[in-house]
């Protein structure tokens, strides 16, 4: 069996301790970057193209993957009787996903069938991510073990407002729980704001009504997160109610999503007596690292080994060059295989255009309802990924079927060796 899981740390993660000269050579500066943007205000910036001195070694996929960061969580919630305790469970898991946000650099846009995967040992989680759209750009992700399945679906449109950036996710999340038979849903997300991009002391701030529904017992989480004032004024504070089916209020939430998330138990019927006031989730010392301010999850995510590279599909966000070069501490080189990989992008398209090549059919995801709104369509994960990894873990040995089975993997979907996402035929990948 295959047990070259990323969740096994064979080697560090990709640090800039030792950067070469070309650390010194970024000639981008934020006062032509304002420059540039001038033009923008107003304006949906999501594809706009950003200079790497701007990015972290990470891609929007794997940005998706960060919310499996205390899936704990879900396990627990998996576990307990009562349908509104769960619910609440569920509803500090969302929270806890705004725990790394505070970090300013911008993760690389993922190109058209570009995927991501992560697997981890010891909690059984699995993750399988994959751009499925690239004008909007549509990104869409699958986590599951044998206690919980999350599907998310993110839709961004991020607007420029001189010095700001307001940023709607557009987020589908839903959870279900296999042994309960629940399914809940995120019906209303949060508002993101990022401060001071060009000029000043950036920070960001996430608020605005939240509201998690299981629809399966009708039971309702209404939440919401306060937008920061003057002198940081409930910068941070998040508070809410977990409502049965006729609105009558059981569990009351409060807390910072930077720090700690309570429940205080008001009725009977649940894991704690009422009156109980516990602290369901804290932030972990050490939260935060380095340059790019990574949490220790995120660097699972981004690390790989030589031995999971050789497993890995060409089109994992890992083997990017770009990603690689700039966590390796060679910006200029970075910058350079990203702009070769969106003229490749920008290739592919105008030749699907032209009819020279087969239209892009995602892989591991298709459109389907949205559980809380029919007339709304998420992408849904259609299965199958970890059993092509398994073969090719089993041809590990054998380079020839190995490389047959990349090349397959490659052409289903509508790509072609040498398609933007090909990201093993780049050169000075790293």
């Amino acid at each position: 069996m295959d047990n070259l899981n990323n969740g096994d740390r064979e080697s560090p993660t990709y640090t800039c301790e030792e950067p070469d000269a070309e650390c010194t050579e970024v000639t981008e500066t934020k006062t032509n970057l304002s420059k540039s943007l001038q033009s923008k205000i107003g304006s949906d910036v999501t594809n706009f193209t950003l200079p790497v001195f701007l990015c972290e070694p990470t891609t929007t996929l794997q940005r998706l993957a960060e919310i499996a960061h205390f899936a704990d969580l879900l396990n627990e919630a998996a576990e307990l009787e009562s349908a509104l305790e769960r619910l609440a469970y569920v509803s500090v898991f969302y929270m806890t996903g705004f725990n790394g946000t505070e970090r300013f650099a911008k993760p690389f846009n993922p190109v058209l069938g570009e995927t991501f995967e992560y697997s981890c040992p010891t909690t059984g989680v699995k993750i399988v991510a994959e751009q499925v759209s690239h004008h909007p750009p549509i990104s869409a992700c699958h986590i599951h073990n044998d206690k919980f399945v999350l599907s998310q679906t993110s839709t961004p449109r991020s607007i420029f407002q001189g010095n700001s950036i307001e940023l709607d996710t557009q987020a589908q999340i839903t959870v279900e729980f296999p042994r309960t038979g629940d399914r809940f849903s995120l019906t209303k997300c949060a508002t993101t704001k990022v401060h001071n991009v060009l000029i000043g002391f950036a920070w960001i701030d996430h608020f605005g009504p939240v509201r998690i529904a299981n629809l399966t017992t009708g039971d309702t989480a209404t939440l919401h997160m306060e937008k920061c004032g003057f002198l940081d004024k409930n910068r941070h504070i998040i508070h809410g109610q977990i409502r049965d089916k006729t609105n009558a209020v059981h569990m009351e939430m409060s807390g910072k999503w930077t720090r700690t998330v309570s429940l205080k138990y008001l009725t009977a019927g649940h894991s704690k007596p009422p009156g109980t006031v516990a602290a369901v989730w804290s932030r972990p010392k050490g939260n935060a690292c380095g340059k790019w301010k990574l949490t220790p999850f995120v660097s699972k995510l981004i690390e790989i080994t030589p031995a999971h590279e050789r497993l890995l599909p060409t089109t994992d966000s890992r083997l990017r060059p770009d990603r690689r070069l700039l966590a390796a501490g060679h910006p200029r080189r970075a910058g350079d295989q990203k702009t070769l990989i969106e003229n490749r992008q920008r290739k592919d398209q105008k030749e699907r255009d032209k009819g020279a090549m087969p239209q892009y059919v995602p892989k591991w995801f298709q459109q389907a309802p949205c559980p809380h709104d029919p007339a709304i369509k998420h992408w849904q994960y259609i299965g199958g990924y970890w059993e092509e990894r398994q073969r090719r873990a089993d041809t590990l040995d054998d380079p020839d079927t190995l490389a047959q089975q990349m090349a397959s993997t490659l052409l289903i979907g509508g790509h072609v060796p040498g398609s933007a996402c090909d990201f093993r035929t780049y050169a000075n990948r790293h």
